[in-house]
C-alpha cells in the first residue's frame, strides 16, 4: 500500500452527504486510481469507483479497503464496518491492518458499539508506528468512551521484594528485658507479590453543573512466599457539583463500601483458606480549585467506619484531613505535593493512633528519549495511643518511602503500557518487631487508553 493512504487515513474529517449528492454518482468517472482519488479527498468518487471494481471482482482487496475508508468518511458506518472486517480476514501489511482496525473502531463508535470500538482500537494501537498515529488512535478511543457512560481500567504488577510480609529486620524481641525469638511470619521474608487491580465505572450528567458516578473495584494480591494473600472488593459512588465563578471549582461528595479478605495462613495457595477480615463504610467531601491552567488544588475530609470480622475490639473509626496540589512547571515537567493528618479511634492498641505525613512527587517526560520518569518521596508518622501488652513503651513509627518509575512511552501492546521501577521503604520503630525495611522491584502493566 502506498504511503499516501496511510497519511490520508489520519487526516479524515467527518463528511455528511445529502441525497442529492448521491444522485450524482452516475456522473462520476473512474479515470484515476483509488489512491489518487482518496488523496484528493474525492471520497464519494472513491466510494463509487471502488464499488464498481467490487461488482466485477468481489475479492479485490485494494477496492475493499478503499470502499471501507470512503464509506466511513461519507458517514456509512455499517458499510465501513462490514468491508473493513472483510479486509481484516485477509493477509495485510502492518499499515493496512492499522487502517482497517481504525476504520472498524470508528465505525463501531458511530453505531453505538462502544466495547467493540475500544476492542478494535486497542488492536489498532498495536500496529502504530509513530507517535502521531498513537495520538490519533487515543483520540478515537476518547470519542468511543464519550459515546458511552462506561469506563474501565486494569493493571497488573509483579513485585519481587526482600520483605513481602513487611516483617521485622530483627530475629528477636525483648520482653521484660529477655530476648524472645520471633516466628517466621513476623520476620522479613523474601518473595514475589502478584497484584491485579480492576475498575469499572458508570457516569451520567444530570445537568450542566452536576455529574454522578458509580463504580466497582476489585484488588487481588497473591504472594509467592510466606505472606498472607489479600483481596478486597469495593462499591461506591460520588456526585460532582461544578461551582460558578471566575476560576473552575468543584465539590465532590462520595460514599463507599468495601470488604477485605485475608488468607488464614501465610503461604497458602491463591484463593484458598480466605476469610473476611473487615468491611468498611466511607464518606468523603472534597473540594477542587483550579486557580490557573497550570495548577490544581484539592482539600478533602474523609470518614471511615471499619467493622472487624475478627474481633469487636478491632473496630475503628478513621478521620482524615488532606490537601494536595499539582503544578505544571514546564511542558514536560509536573510536580505534586500533599499532606495529611489522620486520627484512628479504636479499642485495639494495634490500631488507635494519630498519624500525619507528606509526599512530594514529580513526573518528567524526557524530550530526547521516549521515556516518562516518575519519582515520589513520602514520610508518615504513626503515634500509637496505647501501650501493647508486654511492650516497654507506647509504639511510635516513622516511615520513609522513595519510589522511582520509568515508562517507555513508545512501548505498548493493545493499549497496555509497562512501567519499571524500584520502591524503597524504611519503617523506624521503637518496637523491634515493627522495625522494617523493604526493597521492591516492580513491573506494572497499565491500561493507558
Amino acid at each position: 500500500m502506498k504511503i499516501v493512504s496511510r497519511v490520508a487515513l489520519f487526516s479524515i474529517m467527518p463528511v455528511f452527504w445529502s441525497v442529492s449528492t448521491f444522485a450524482q454518482v452516475e456522473q462520476l468517472r473512474c479515470d484515476l486510481s483509488l489512491a489518487e482519488m482518496y488523496q484528493q479527498q474525492s471520497f464519494l468518487q472513491t466510494y463509487h469507483c471502488a464499488g464498481e471494481r467490487l461488482a466485477t471482482n468481489p475479492d479485490d482487496l485494494d477496492a475493499i479497503m478503499y470502499f471501507a475508508r470512503a464509506a466511513l468518511v461519507i458517514n456509512q458506518p455499517q458499510v465501513a464496518e462490514v468491508f473493513a472486517e472483510k479486509a481484516l480476514a485477509s493477509q495485510l501489511s502492518q499499515t493496512d491492518r492499522l487502517d482497517m482496525l481504525y476504520v472498524t473502531g470508528v465505525a463501531r463508535t458511530r453505531l453505538g458499539d462502544e466495547i467493540g470500538a475500544i476492542t478494535a482500537l486497542r488492536a489498532a494501537s498495536n500496529y502504530a508506528q509513530t507517535d502521531a498515529q498513537l495520538t490519533t488512535i487515543r483520540g478515537a478511543m476518547a470519542q468511543a468512551r464519550q459515546a458511552s457512560p462506561w469506563d474501565r481500567s486494569v493493571s497488573i504488577s509483579v513485585d519481587p521484594s526482600n520483605n513481602i510480609n513487611n516483617g521485622s529486620r530483627h530475629d528477636t524481641e525483648f520482653i521484660f528485658g529477655l530476648p524472645f525469638e520471633l516466628s517466621d511470619e513476623l520476620v522479613a521474608q523474601p518473595g514475589i507479590a502478584y497484584r491485579v487491580n480492576g475498575n469499572l465505572s458508570y457516569t451520567d450528567q444530570l445537568s450542566e453543573s452536576v455529574e454522578w458516578t458509580i463504580f466497582g473495584a476489585a484488588n487481588f494480591v497473591i504472594y509467592d512466599g510466606l505472606a498472607r494473600n489479600d483481596y478486597s472488593l469495593r462499591l461506591g459512588g460520588n456526585i460532582d457539583y461544578l461551582l460558578g465563578g471566575d476560576t473552575p471549582e468543584l465539590v465532590r461528595i462520595s460514599l463507599g463500601a468495601s470488604q477485605r479478605y485475608l488468607a488464614d495462613v501465610a503461604g497458602a495457595p491463591a484463593f484458598d483458606d480466605m476469610s473476611p477480615y473487615y468491611y468498611e463504610l466511607t464518606f468523603g467531601l472534597e473540594y477542587f480549585w483550579n486557580p490557573q491552567p497550570q495548577q490544581i488544588w484539592s482539600a478533602a475530609l474523609d470518614y471511615a467506619m471499619r467493622i472487624s470480622d475478627v474481633s469487636d475490639t478491632d473496630d475503628a473509626e478513621i478521620f482524615r484531613l488532606s490537601i494536595k496540589s499539582r503544578r505544571q512547571v514546564k511542558d514536560d515537567l509536573n510536580i505534586q505535593f500533599g499532606g495529611f493528618a489522620e486520627l484512628t479511634d479504636s479499642q485495639s492498641a494495634n490500631s488507635a493512633r494519630m498519624s500525619y505525613g507528606f509526599d512530594l512527587g514529580l513526573d518528567w517526560q524526557q524530550n530526547s528519549l521516549p521515556i516518562l520518569w516518575e519519582a515520589d518521596l513520602s514520610y508518615r508518622a504513626d503515634d500509637y495511643r496505647t501501650r501493647l501488652a508486654f511492650d516497654s513503651e507506647i509504639r511510635s513509627d516513622d516511615i520513609l518511602s522513595l519510589t522511582i518509575g520509568v515508562t517507555p512511552t513508545n512501548w505498548q501492546w493493545y493499549g497496555f503500557q509497562p512501567t519499571f521501577g524500584i520502591e524503597l521503604q524504611r519503617q523506624f520503630s521503637n518496637i523491634r518487631r515493627f522495625d522494617t525495611e523493604n526493597y521492591t522491584l516492580f513491573t506494572r502493566i497499565n491500561s493507558v487508553f
